[in-house]
């Protein structure tokens, strides 16, 4: 299972997410999908667990390309590497 995302748990590109401040997992903002790391928006992974309408975003969850895709091509293909240890999604 893996596990949730919350703001500042960095994507494989090195940018962090951003998170809600209205729902908090270990001190830290959800992340949701829709929400942006550094100019990419995070995409769906899973469907199940919901937050305000958007998937939680959890590790392996796409993000779009962001700058400096395609100069620097680890922006082109970057996905959620980081998340909270004790809360993990199926």
């Amino acid at each position: 299972m893996p596990e949730a995302c919350r703001q500042g748990n960095a994507a494989t590109c090195g940018h962090t997410a951003t998170g809600q401040a209205w729902i908090r997992a270990g001190g830290l903002g959800a992340s949701r999908t829709g929400d942006d790391t550094a100019g990419g928006i995070i995409e769906p992974l899973q469907a199940y667990v919901r937050l305000n309408g958007n998937p939680w975003a959890v590790i392996g969850s796409p993000v779009d390309p962001h700058a400096p895709c395609p100069a620097v091509p680890i922006h082109c293909a970057a996905t959620m590497a980081e998340g909270c240890g004790f809360i993990r999604i199926s």
